[in-house]
């Protein structure tokens, strides 16, 4: 009598094409059970197919069984602009990320403030995607990206922060500076400003005599005065710059 033999095997659809490669055969009389491992590396759907057979026509057999790979890698996405920190003086802004997935991506989605702004279906794998012309109001945001693939995983970026600042700061000279063209008998100018911007970077008092700069000071807290002392005698002249975070 010949022993029973098993003999599973995997194959792949498509276009009704089967590809079919044996992963293992036993010889046995009194095999029960057998293991086997298949290896995969790809997301796929796959039939084994185990056929017994044995020189009693009753003990033949072949049972199919359906065998499905999943994608459980999530997409990764880097963000690229606007970068983390910086400020749009027109409040028009573009928003640019590269996404990838080792499979298929479906979907990304762009987060403002934690909220859903809007989703692109047309996504290009591994390269810069972009969403364009969004319009904001002066403040500071957050956004970030979330994408999804084609197997259901999902992921999402950093949280980067932008501002926009469309507004020019606007500057006063306040209390206690002399008025233009003033005359003194003293060795010191004060000057005393105000200033409106809510997004101040740094502010610069300056002082100029008749042949050229003679002290410039810059702050990076909001400082409204100086007060410049040890003068010689002369005509002198000074202005104040303020830069707010946008340049």
């Amino acid at each position: 009598r010949r022993p029973p033999r098993s003999t599973p095997s995997n194959s792949s659809a498509a276009s009704d094409v089967y590809k079919r490669q044996a992963i293992g055969t036993i010889n046995s009389t009194d095999v029960k059970y057998a293991n086997f491992t298949l290896y995969a590396n790809y997301p796929s759907i796959n039939y084994l197919r185990c056929t017994a057979d044995s020189d009693y026509d009753s003990a033949n057999g072949t049972t199919i069984l359906t065998v499905t790979v999943k994608d459980i890698t999530k997409p990764t996405i880097t963000l690229n602009a606007p970068e983390n920190g910086t400020y749009d003086t027109d409040g028009i802004v573009d928003f640019y990320y590269t996404p990838y997935d080792n499979v298929n991506l479906s979907s990304c989605s762009l987060y403002i403030n934690g909220q859903k702004n809007q989703t692109n279906y047309a996504i290009s794998n591994g390269v810069q995607n972009s969403f364009f012309g969004l319009s904001f109001e002066d403040g500071t945001y957050n956004w970030s990206v979330w994408c999804n693939d084609t197997s259901g995983n999902f992921n999402s970026s950093e949280t980067w922060i932008f501002g926009i600042d469309t507004l020019t700061p606007l500057i006063s000279f306040g209390e206690g500076t002399e008025a233009n063209g003033s005359r003194f008998e003293r060795d010191w100018i004060y000057v005393n400003v105000s200033v409106i911007e809510a997004n101040e970077a740094n502010i610069t008092f300056r002082l100029y005599n008749e042949t050229g700069l003679v002290n410039s000071t810059t702050f990076t807290t909001p400082v409204r005065e100086i007060n410049w002392t040890g003068l010689d005698v002369g005509n002198y002249s000074y202005n104040v710059t303020v830069f707010d975070k946008s340049g």
